[in-house]
């Protein structure tokens, strides 16, 4: 993962700003965008090489996956509650199906991630058409962000583990 200097953070919470403040459907078209690099990323990839763990890293392909996905899981609880004004502990998701074990084959993990990207954009595309934008929920790093922006972090979520998926293939 990226580290994240004071720099970096502030530059990510203005990109986060400006973006949120555009239409849904270009909000939805950076996820999307995102989505498919880190699709890509995975072209050609076996399922033993995807379970391979870099010298020094803690995670393989698969760990990055099944991290991504219930990460795009748990934004869109956010994205939802928080746009239609609902106080969110961040605890549980909104039902869905189980997000596979890092230990699934490569197909069941990506399926899985597609399904939570959709599962975002239709949450997206259901929200009010006034999105209570003073409702704020912390992010751990960027701090307190509202229900758009937090769609929008999924752009920035998806690019950091597109990033470590290609490092991590250049190792194994």
């Amino acid at each position: 993962m990226t580290e994240i200097t004071e720099e970096l953070r502030e530059r990510i919470r203005g990109y986060l700003a400006h973006n949120a403040t555009k239409p849904r459907e270009a909000i939805k078209d950076l996820i999307a965008g995102q989505h498919r690099q880190l699709l890509a990323a995975l072209d050609g990839l076996t399922d033993e090489r995807a379970s391979i763990r870099p010298p020094g890293d803690e995670w393989c392909v698969k760990d990055v996956l099944h991290h991504a996905t219930q990460a795009q899981r748990w934004v869109a609880t956010i994205v939802e509650k928080i746009a239609r004004g609902e106080s969110y502990d961040g605890k549980g998701l909104r039902s869905g199906p189980a997000v596979p074990s890092a230990t699934s084959p490569l197909a069941e993990l990506s399926a899985s991630l597609d399904a939570a990207h959709a599962e975002l954009l239709q949450v997206i595309d259901g929200l009010p058409a006034e999105v209570n934008g003073d409702l704020l929920f912390e992010h751990p790093f960027f701090g307190p962000i509202n229900a758009l922006q937090w769609a929008v972090f999924q752009r920035v979520h998806d690019a950091d583990h597109t990033q470590q998926i290609q490092a991590m293939l250049q190792q194994v």
